[in-house]
């Protein structure tokens, strides 16, 4: 009976209105806005250490290890460098510091200085730039909120949020992400150094990277890990993505984002996500 005079009520007030009251909601679901198809375009990379300075997890064997100086390999890194030179970038963002002086090692660069290193900030971001005539690289490594915590002297907190956290626990899952990083880095030496990269950035080595992270420790009763994971890993890769937008003044801008692949593998949903830019995968190239 409720519902009967509540309609009634309803129908009768419509009819007697001279003029229809706007309805809110309708006026939310009819708005529109447009989205913007003029974004800055970004250029996704991830390549491994080519000075391998042995500060990941898995370490390259010395017979594994790429020479980026030799003849054939230079003659591959600018196989490499024409076809990045297809994105027509703008700008280039390295992984490196404030306090590495991107842009002065550049110009020292330009000047013929480090022509000898196998750091492929010299020979991919910088190499491209000269190409470019690019004159600024955005350095967008960061510093972790761990690192910080520790910096500051918390220690004893955070030591009380990853005290039960076992390092070494070993399962199935990490084992065979740890085998298949070393199957990846003995095909290395055979491959052509554009098929490498092009290896080291399909979805399935990203899957693979990332989820490398979410096996072991992760998985135990406590929730420790994911803790120390969000603080450290997922907070250094954040920081780095605002750099990322940061160095956005135009959505005519063409940006490559030089990363180690394990930063790649996370900073991918980050671009793909962020509105103010269109992610460029480098395989589409």
């Amino acid at each position: 009976m409720k519902t009967i005079l509540a309609i009634t009520a309803v129908a009768f007030l419509s009819l007697s209105c001279n003029s229809k009251a706007p309805d809110p909601q309708s006026e939310i679901n009819n708005s529109h806005v447009d989205t913007p198809t003029d974004r800055a375009q970004v250029l996704l990379v991830g390549t491994f250490h080519m000075d391998y300075p042995g500060l990941d997890l898995v370490q390259t064997e010395e017979q594994d290890k790429i020479d980026v100086l030799t003849d054939q390999r230079q003659q591959e890194m600018r196989e490499v460098l024409a076809y990045v030179n297809r994105f027509s970038p703008n700008k280039i963002a390295i992984e490196a510091t404030d306090s590495w002086n991107a842009s002065g090692k550049l110009q020292q660069y330009k000047d013929g200085a480090h022509r000898d290193k196998r750091d492929e900030r010299y020979q991919v971001a910088m190499a491209l730039a000269v190409q470019e005539q690019i004159d600024t690289l955005y350095s967008i490594d960061a510093r972790s909120l761990s690192s910080e915590l520790y910096e500051k002297g918390q220690v004893r907190f955070v030591d009380s949020i990853t005290s039960n956290v076992d390092w070494d626990y070993m399962d199935e899952d990490l084992q065979y992400a740890l085998s298949q990083f070393e199957a990846g880095d003995n095909k290395a030496d055979s491959l052509h150094l554009l098929e490498y990269l092009k290896s080291l950035n399909t979805d399935e080595a990203y899957a693979l990277n990332l989820g490398s992270y979410f096996t072991s420790s992760f998985v135990a009763e406590d929730s420790q890990y994911a803790d120390y994971l969000s603080m450290w890993w997922y907070n250094r890769n954040l920081r780095m993505m605002r750099k990322i937008l940061r160095s956005v003044d135009s959505r005519d801008d063409r940006i490559v984002v030089l990363v180690g692949a394990g930063h790649a593998a996370i900073l991918e949903h980050m671009i793909e996500a962020a509105p103010q830019v269109d992610l460029v995968r480098f395989n589409d190239l």
